[in-house]
This record gives C-alpha cells, sequence and structure tokens, in this order.
C-alpha cells in the first residue's frame, strides 16, 4: 500500500537535522533504493536552494542518495549528448527548455506520459509544459519559466530624470537624458537570441512550424532587426563590442554606466551582487519590452527537468524530481532564489518581488517554436547579427543568409518564400 507521508512526519525532531517540513513525500521511502545521478545546471542562488532540497529528500528516501553535480549550463547540452551516446549521463537533468525537444529527437530521454511525472500536467502553464512535448509524448516536465525583459537602474534613471520607454520610438529622448550624466541607455543585442523581442515588437517571427515557413526574413522580422541597428546608429542603444558582449555589458550596467539592460530573471542575483546596486536591489525594476509596430514581447524560455532513457534507477529518480519539483519546492525556490515557477498554484505563496514584477513580462512573452533544431537555428542567428551591426551586411541580406542556412538542417517539407536565392525544398546551400 503506498503511503503518504509528509516531510515533517519522516523527521523525528527538528533541529538542522530535520526534514523541510515545507515539502511532501508521495512515495514509501522504504520500497526505493539506489543512486540518483543529477545534473544541475542552475547558477549559484537556486544551486543552493537545490542542495538543500536534496538533502531533504536523502532524509526523506533514507535508502536512496543523490550524487549531486553542478555543471555550467553553458557546458551542458554538449556533455550530455556526450555521455548519452556513451550510455554515462545522468538519471536527471535540469535542462534548459529549448534543449528538451533536441535531446527527445536523439532518442537520449524517457517518455514521462505513463510515469507519476505524467500526471496532473494541467497543474503547470500551458508555456512551460509546451516545451516538454514532443512528437505527441513527453519528456520532461518544467521546474521555471523566463523571457527577457528590460532591467533598469532606477537610481540612474533618477538622477538623469529619465523614464522607462514603452516604446522603441521613445527610446531616444531617454537615451539623450542618461548620456548627459555619463551613462548610455541600453546596450545592444548580445547575439542573435536576444535579437528576438525587437523582431516579436514588429510583428516578426522566426518560422510558421504549421505552414512549414520561414519567416525570419520575412518584411516584419526584419523591421525588428533595422529597429536594432537604427538605435545603434544614432547612439540610442551601444553597439555591441569585443569577444564577449555579454560580460562587457554586465561590467558597464554594474558600473553604473549603463541604465538599462535586457536580460532574464537568472541574471538579477549577479547584477544585483556587486557593483553600484550592491545593497540595493531596490533600484533594479523590472519592465516588458517596449511596443513596436506590435506589442513588446519575448521568447519563452526556461528550464526542464528530464529523465535519460537509459537509467537504471528510474522510480527513485521520478520520486526525486516530484520531490524537488512539488509545489512547495517550487515556493521555496522562487522565494529564496528568484525562480519563475512553472506550477500556477506556486504563486500566491510568492513573496519575492521580482518574480511577482515578472508577471507582466511573462503575461506578453511569445513561444519559439519547440523544435529539435533550436540551438542550429541560434548559431546562424549569432553569425549574421554580428555581421549586422558591424556593417558588414544590411538587415535584408543577414536574414536571408540565416533562413538559407536554416534550410540546410530544418526537415525539407520548410521552403523560404522570401529570398531571391531561394530554390524551395531542399534547394538550400549554407551561407553562414
Amino acid at each position: 500500500m503506498l503511503a503518504l507521508v509528509t516531510a515533517v512526519a519522516v523527521a523525528s525532531c527538528g533541529g538542522t537535522g530535520s526534514v523541510d517540513p515545507t515539502v511532501s513525500v508521495s512515495v514509501d521511502p522504504t520500497t526505493l533504493t539506489g543512486t540518483v545521478q543529477f545534473w544541475d545546471t542552475s547558477g549559484p542562488q537556486q544551486a543552493a536552494v537545490l542542495r538543500k532540497l536534496v538533502a531533504d529528500f536523502e532524509r526523506a528516501y533514507p535508502r536512496v542518495k543523490v550524487a549531486y553535480s553542478a555543471v555550467p549550463a553553458a557546458a551542458a547540452q554538449p556533455r550530455f549528448k556526450a555521455a548519452a551516446e556513451n550510455g554515462t549521463a545522468p538519471d536527471v537533468l535540469r535542462a534548459e527548455a529549448a534543449w528538451t525537444t533536441e535531446f527527445a529527437s536523439q532518442g537520449y530521454l524517457q517518455p514521462l506520459d505513463q510515469t507519476p511525472l505524467g500526471k496532473d500536467t494541467d497543474e503547470y502553464l500551458k508555456m512551460a509544459l509546451a516545451s516538454n512535448e514532443y512528437q505527441g509524448q513527453q519528456f520532461g516536465v518544467p521546474e521555471g519559466v523566463s523571457a527577457p525583459a528590460m532591467l533598469c537602474n532606477a537610481a540612474v534613471l533618477r538622477k538623469a530624470g529619465a523614464q522607462v520607454p514603452t516604446t522603441w520610438g521613445d527610446l531616444p529622448a531617454q537615451a539623450a537624458k542618461t548620456r548627459a550624466v555619463g551613462a548610455q541607455f541600453l546596450y545592444g543585442p548580445v547575439d542573435g537570441y536576444f535579437t528576438i523581442p525587437y523582431l516579436y515588437s514588429q510583428g516578426g517571427d522566426l518560422l510558421d512550424t504549421q505552414d512549414k515557413t520561414v519567416q525570419v526574413n520575412d518584411p516584419p522580422a526584419v523591421a525588428g532587426f533595422q529597429t536594432a541597428l537604427d538605435l545603434m546608429a544614432d547612439g540610442s542603444v551601444v553597439t555591441p563590442v569585443g569577444a564577449d558582449p555579454s560580460a562587457t555589458q554586465q561590467q558597464l550596467f554594474q558600473a553604473g554606466r549603463l541604465a538599462c539592460v535586457i536580460s532574464g530573471p537568472t541574471t538579477v542575483a549577479g547584477l544585483v551582487a556587486a557593483g553600484v546596486l550592491k545593497g540595493h536591489p531596490e533600484d533594479l525594476t523590472v519592465a516588458k519590452i517596449p511596443n513596436g509596430n506590435h506589442t513588446g514581447s519575448s521568447p519563452v524560455g526556461g528550464s526542464n527537468y528530464v529523465v535519460y532513457a537509459g537509467s537504471k534507477v528510474k522510480d527513485a529518480t521520478y520520486a526525486f524530481i516530484e520531490f524537488i519539483n512539488s509545489q512547495r519546492a517550487q515556493e521555496r525556490l522562487g522565494n529564496e532564489a528568484g525562480l519563475l515557477p512553472s506550477r500556477q498554484s506556486a504563486y500566491p505563496k510568492i513573496t519575492n518581488r521580482f518574480v511577482r514584477d515578472w508577471k507582466p513580462v511573462m503575461d506578453a512573452a511569445t513561444e519559439h517554436p519547440w523544435i529539435p533544431e533550436w540551438s542550429q537555428l541560434l548559431v546562424s542567428m549569432d553569425q549574421q547579427w554580428r555581421k549586422m551591426y558591424l556593417g558588414q551586411v544590411g538587415a535584408q541580406q543577414g536574414a536571408d543568409s540565416m533562413a538559407q542556412a536554416w534550410l540546410v538542417f530544418l526537415p525539407k517539407d520548410y521552403v523560404d518564400e522570401t529570398s531571391p536565392d531561394s530554390e524551395g525544398e531542399g534547394g538550400a546551400t549554407e551561407t553562414g
């Protein structure tokens, strides 16, 4: 008979050795044994909370051990692929949402529909659950959601008498005010991914997965690229420089020389941990992307827990994910680490103001195509966006090159109806 044991009932006494009473155990702890390998790709603040949840789980399930490894997100995707190919992948991976369909298409992940993790999925935000679905099956459970927002240093804006712009057209006037007090207003997109909010705000998109058409070089998308280029050309937005524009952007912001950045919720801890905002997190404000011809929007992202198809301890793995991804665990992660929970039921007890302030951003966010080729799309976006802002190609030429590069690896029924070089299905050549 399956016992429903609360964590507080498992704890024999209080103090540091007791199980966290905010997390429930939903499986009889005596039925499971083994060691669960867990790769955690979260940042330092969230990882600290997850390590506590791991310890709570081990106390609740004394016959199950968790081998916890912190793996940098930038290295985890290729590392997991290599391990899966060699049969040595971890039982559980905290995966970026965009990796899930790719790993599923390669046969690396366990389908979860008929497991405990496939139950009660209506509890999750639809935008969070969508990234876990591939060819009619569920291959992960969502941990958190995200989308880039405009993050601003309110102290810089107050000093300059400037405001957060509601439209791209408003931005030049605000940038003139911040320049007068020694700060640039906004840094340009540091890579191809961060051009997407500009595209969405002008009514553009990347792909139409229903009609199987490439849209990144359609007029609305090109207008989005051009919006970013025009703002850089007139000095309202800083043109990216150097080999690591993202690091440069953060350094300028932390030095008080940049009023705003467009970034996701996982960067908040770093932005307020050093520099002019250290000790003044109340001065970091969150706003949605400015409007263009359409409502400002940014792409939905997030993180999922996925199970390696070759795991030898699947039952223990399912129980572990249930534990660290429960409503109460997400409440804790939201309040202590700023996670934007995937569970709708977690939000009423969230007091972290950054999570609350992100709601308008998520309400306006747009789901990008959850396709296995997503990472490959970004490679050519990065390449062509860099050529655009360096003045090597114009917006239309760069976007056409993106489209042609995508047709090389997208399914053969995709077509590009805009590029003059398009030869239709299967007729593209790699243009970089």
